[in-house]
């Protein structure tokens, strides 16, 4: 069934995507679906969502443009898998993940029905994502993992219409391995005595 249908038949907030919905819904509360049984509704929902897209919204805009991607408009997918869960007035990610054209995608934590936002979403970009220079070709120097993809860790809080996103460094660190190490050892050796000539890069690798 259409996405949008079904959630609009079941959840007081919305998703912001489209495409074709299959699984398993169990939920429950008292009164109808929608906003009056929203703060005692509780269940799972499980499945996929096929050929469809994310709509443009003010998080995906604010993730573009922290990541220097194009604005564009709807990002397409092919497969997204998930599984939900409601509780306490939130619908909580435990696990989604799909592709985003090129470009893969996880992501957990939670969606309020009060809009509020608090989410982890990894993101594995294409090696195409270096062409042209700019702050991707920088990290593909070093950080790509065993596909090829260079990883992203990010942060979305706020709000859906205020969202604020952080780039985490974490993940993409774990990835460019001993390289990187290296030579961030450098600079912090060259920093910590930049005049002595004494200092020793070796000493401060693991």
């Amino acid at each position: 069934a259409p996405v949008e249908e079904v959630a609009s038949g079941l959840l007081p907030i919305k998703l912001g995507l489209s495409g074709l919905v299959s699984g398993i819904v169990d939920l429950s509360g008292p009164g109808l679906p929608g906003p009056e049984a929203a703060d005692s509704l509780g269940g799972s929902l499980s499945g996929t969502v096929e050929q469809g897209s994310l709509r443009q919204s003010p998080a995906l805009k604010t993730l573009r443009s922290s990541l220097g991607l194009d604005a564009g408009s709807n990002v397409s997918f092919k497969t997204l898998t998930h599984s939900l869960r409601i509780a306490g007035g939130k619908l909580l990610l435990d696990r989604v993940r799909g592709d985003l054209g090129k470009d893969l995608f996880e992501m957990t934590g939670s969606l309020g029905f009060d809009q509020s936002l608090d989410v982890d979403l990894l993101l594995r970009l294409a090696p195409e994502r270096v062409k042209g220079g700019g702050m991707f070709a920088e990290l593909a120097r070093y950080a790509r993992d065993a596909e090829g993809r260079i990883p992203v860790d990010v942060k979305i809080t706020g709000t859906a219409l205020a969202p604020k996103v952080s780039v985490k460094a974490s993940r993409t660190l774990e990835a460019a391995g001993s390289a990187l190490k290296r030579e961030l050892a450098r600079g912090l050796a060259a920093k910590a005595a930049p005049d002595s000539g004494s200092a020793n890069p070796d000493s401060l690798r693991e």
